[in-house]
């Protein structure tokens, strides 16, 4: 079973604080999910049986600092927006070229983390 860690420490909507750090191998760059899980047990409607409970996904994080018992994570999610230009040139025998230019690229914060919130590594 993979090791679960927590959130310790929200620093902003960007950053927060988990406490795992280098004594538990975290390194930088590492990407880490961050997740509650659902009041209720989810219960397989066939069988009767738990499937446990929903993660409820907060976001994602890079790690960028460690220190010993602690690290802190970066959200790892960015919005990129783009547009389509239309040119066409006179001297171009097909007419006019289509050109998608990415113009914006926005960090997206976490989704309301809160210290307790559950923290695993993913690749």
């Amino acid at each position: 079973m993979q090791k679960l860690f927590k959130v310790v420490k929200i620093l902003d909507d960007y950053k927060l604080a988990i406490n795992a750090g280098s004594e538990q191998h975290i390194s930088v760059g590492q990407k880490f999910l961050i997740f509650s899980l659902s009041d209720e047990e989810i219960i397989d409607p066939d069988t009767n049986q738990s499937l446990g409970y929903l993660e409820i996904v907060k976001g994602t994080g890079i790690v960028t600092h460690v220190q010993g018992k602690m690290s802190t994570l970066e959200s790892s999610v960015y919005h990129s927006s783009s547009r389509r230009v239309k040119r066409t040139s006179p001297f171009s025998a097909l007419g006019s070229s289509i050109e998608e230019i990415e113009s914006d690229k926005t960090q997206e914060p976490f989704d309301e983390p809160k210290i307790g919130d559950f923290v695993k590594r993913v690749n």
